[in-house]
């Protein structure tokens, strides 16, 4: 990644007259780079990168989301399989589970119609 400064630099540099061999030679860039640089000012008007665009998309939209949190508040004991099967969702149980965790503020608590697993004998 080339720095916002250098950038600027190159930017006026090349406004300066200076070729791109020799540009690319003072700031001990490829000739790929600089011209690639050059080009998106043309295009754009601007030497900032283009941040917007950068990662992954997400698996679930903001849409998708929100369909998630109503779905779990009217079923509180909705498991995270029955969420992937009614929300058609093709994304692993534990992606899921993340989602649901840290996204959306949840977290698992048993009832207590689920909390024993048979009566103990003591």
């Amino acid at each position: 990644m080339v720095s916002k400064e250098k950038r600027e630099l190159i930017s006026y540099a090349y406004k300066k007259g200076l070729s791109v061999n020799v540009i690319a030679e003072m700031y001990e860039l490829p000739v790929r780079t600089v011209n690639r640089l050059l080009k998106h000012e043309q295009q754009t008007g601007s030497m900032k990168p283009n941040t917007h665009n950068c990662g992954r998309p997400p698996a679930i939209d903001a849409e998708g989301m929100e369909r998630m949190r109503r779905l779990i508040e009217e079923q509180p004991d909705i498991t995270l399989r029955e969420i992937k099967e009614t929300m058609n969702l093709s994304i692993s149980i534990p992606a899921i589970s993340r989602k649901v965790k840290h996204k959306l503020g949840f977290s698992y608590k048993k009832t207590a119609s689920r909390r024993g697993t048979g009566d103990r004998e003591e």
